[in-house]
């Protein structure tokens, strides 16, 4: 797989996205009734289901009557798939593939498929979809005389709505944190779509079918991509993350002053223009690896490459490479340059129950194996509260990017914890600390509990099956 199918299929490996779609009622209710309320339509036929995740749509295919289920997926997820399948007793019924569709081979003896049944559809029915899988599995699978799938038939529609609320998106990037960002929403290149809800009343128009398409006609050519620009005004808003970067750079311009920058990952700009308000002289910001003509070293690195739990889904090999490129190896300064990766443990028997209970009763399956296995993603992006917080913070990692190398990036790392007070331990939760060490005031954000709310939250690991007492 290239990198870009392995962050694809690697969002599929973590829990949270299945139980976001198992608890959409809607969605997962119209596949039931669509499937069980048509038993005549499935009973003794071969069924492929194409993304299967959890095997939910597998095992209703199977209760429907028919004679064998063939689940596709590449997604980590279907490694365990197998328990819930077998939990639930269609293992004779239901077999899974662990690939992409384009690679999959089916059983043998199967050639055709009566069936398809698939889950397609992203944001504004297209985006992040799994359509071209489905094409490809349609031409080279399904049989050409009473093939069928499910479902079949999509219309896509736009209407108008007046929303004040919304009108704050965009008069929002006239202002960001004092420059003027507003060109961005005006390119027609890039995307300026949000994924909202508005209520029906804000609706003032009639709706127009903007595409149609019926899966047993459509071809790949239909359909492009898009690209997406929330999450930037997710991090601008970040008042925590955003100001600390402005302070750290506008507050230390004497470090910056007549200085060459190079902002790895620029984005929006926000950093550079930072550093050219601090007086930079020159200011680099790079999706690429080029610097202009007549500039082989750069005085200051700025960038904010930090993901969840610090480390996940990160760009740190990027700065690195350019650190080690780049950077002046004399009074070279990189903005933010010190990290910290804690671990602390926390009680919170909602949160647990919540998660936990969900997994017992999907449509009447049994899938709480998915929390069993000790090599499945089982964390959480979410907030505990600091009054849930039971021990002291211990220190896993610490990070200096002057100094750090790639292989330093891959570490196991021992912990000690002291429980403060008697109890059940649900879980251990990560938060990581930023600094900025050559700032002349201490410049720093925190992801911690007792810290005020950013954008990166806090790491949650639950204690799914075993609880620790503490005395």
């Amino acid at each position: 797989m290239d990198e870009c199918d392995q962050k694809y299929f690697g969002s599929y490996s973590k829990l949270n996205i299945h139980e976001v779609m198992l608890k959409d009622e809607v969605r997962t209710g119209t596949y039931r009734n669509a499937i069980l309320q048509n038993t005549n339509l499935f009973r003794d036929k071969v069924v492929l289901d194409v993304g299967c995740g959890t095997g939910i749509l597998c095992m209703f295919a199977a209760k429907a009557g028919a004679s064998k289920v063939i689940g596709i997926d590449c997604a980590q997820i279907i490694d365990h798939t197998r328990d819930i399948v077998s939990k639930n007793g269609f293992s004779d019924v239901i077999t899974l593939i662990k690939c992409k569709v384009e690679d999959a081979t089916l059983p043998d003896g199967i050639d055709k498929v009566d069936i398809i049944i698939s889950e397609t559809m992203g944001y504004c029915l297209l985006f992040e979809s799994s359509i071209h899988s489905i094409l490809f599995a349609r031409d080279k699978w399904l049989k050409k005389e009473g093939g069928l799938i499910f479902p079949d038939k999509f219309w896509l529609y736009l209407t108008a709505f007046e929303d004040k609320r919304f009108r704050d998106k965009i008069s929002y990037w006239d202002n960001v944190q004092g420059y003027d960002m507003s060109s961005i929403i005006r390119h027609q290149d890039f995307d300026s779509m949000y994924v909202d809800i508005i209520d029906a009343s804000k609706v003032v128009s009639n709706s127009s079918l903007i595409k149609g398409f019926e899966m047993d006609e459509c071809d790949i050519k239909y359909f492009g991509s898009y690209s997406n620009l929330n999450i930037h005004e997710v991090m601008l808003r970040d008042e925590v993350r955003t100001g600390t970067y402005r302070n750290a750079i506008l507050q230390n311009a004497h470090l910056f002053r007549n200085k060459t920058v190079l902002d790895v990952g620029c984005g929006t700009g926000i950093l550079s223009m930072f550093a050219a308000e601090a007086g930079a002289s020159k200011v680099i910001g790079v999706e690429d690896a080029k610097l202009p003509d007549g500039i082989d070293k750069v005085d200051i690195i700025i960038s904010e490459w930090m993901g969840y739990c610090l480390l996940f889904e990160t760009f740190i090999n990027s700065i690195l490479f350019a650190r080690d490129k780049w950077l002046k190896k004399e009074g070279g300064l990189i903005f933010p340059d010190k990290f910290w990766l804690y671990l602390t443990a926390f009680e919170d028997k909602r949160f647990i129950k919540d998660k936990e209970s969900f997994w017992d009763n999907i449509q009447g399956y049994d899938m709480s194996s998915i929390i069993q296995h000790q090599d499945f993603d089982r964390m959480y992006v979410d907030i505990i509260d600091a009054s849930k917080v039971v021990s002291n913070s211990s220190l896993i990692k610490e990070i200096n990017l002057y100094t750090v190398k790639e292989k330093d990036l891959s570490f196991e790392a021992p912990y000690h914890i002291q429980i403060k007070k008697t109890g059940v331990i649900d879980g251990f939760l990560t938060y990581f600390d930023t600094g900025f060490s050559h700032c002349v005031r201490k410049t720093a954000f925190s992801t911690a509990p007792e810290a005020k709310t950013i954008h990166w939250k806090q790491t949650v690991i639950p204690f799914w099956n075993t609880r620790f007492q503490s005395q």
